[in-house]
């Protein structure tokens, strides 16, 4: 943790406040806020990018979650090679990041990859690159992230949705209450709420507040 995490950040706290380049070591020294400055003031990349980091930020992290919990939902469910499913839809996120962006690269490559298919099937043009197109980098970098992002979400949540007491859903179905109503009124709270409860723990044994039987 000390190596990987808090080196490093430190180190760029550092560094940010140094004139440093490696080229020109003879003018490196300690430079106060003049960094801050110019980056707040005169660099005119700055918020550009600034923007375009929140954006990927929400716009990613939003997607993981709702198709994170989407694909949580899926195979909590019992069906028919139920095991074999969660080891596909896992997979992904076992998969290193280095040959995550190889595999992706390929499939974005104009000659070999999807837009060539696509091409042969009437649907764009040959020669098309969707990485080098400003128009369409940002969604096909959201997609190949979204890849291998996604099935941790889903990891996650399963482990959440899979403590959930199977007792309420059959009470609710039992009431006639629909997937959407179990979902809402089940699922969601109890996930929220599934914490230890020290009344509950005393007085009735239970370890959390969805099964409490304490008034």
């Amino acid at each position: 943790m000390l190596g990987f995490i808090a080196y490093p950040v430190i180190s760029v706290f550092y560094y940010s406040l140094q004139n440093y380049n490696p080229t020109k070591p003879w003018r490196n020294g300690y430079a106060g806020f003049d960094n801050f400055v110019h980056a707040f003031t005169d660099d005119p990349v700055f918020w550009d990018t600034l923007t375009f980091s929140a954006k990927w930020v929400f716009v990613e992290v939003g997607l993981q979650l709702m198709f994170g919990l989407a694909l949580a939902l899926i195979v909590n469910q019992t069906f028919v090679g139920r095991s074999l499913g969660r080891a596909l839809v896992f997979s992904p996120w076992a998969v290193s990041g280095v040959l995550t962006s190889a595999i992706w690269v390929l499939l974005y490559n104009s000659q070999t990859g999807i837009t060539r298919y696509l091409a042969d099937l009437g649907i764009g043009s040959y020669g098309t690159s969707w990485l080098s197109d400003t128009s369409t980098v940002f969604p096909a970098a959201i997609v190949a992230d979204l890849w291998r992002g996604v099935p941790f979400f889903a990891i996650l949540i399963l482990a959440d949705l899979q403590s959930v007491s199977k007792d309420l859903y059959e009470a609710a179905e039992v009431d006639g209450a629909s997937r959407l109503k179990q979902f809402w009124h089940i699922t969601l709270p109890t996930s929220r709420t599934r914490s230890c409860c020290p009344r509950c723990c005393a007085r009735c044994g239970s370890s959390t507040t969805s099964t409490c039987s304490t008034p």
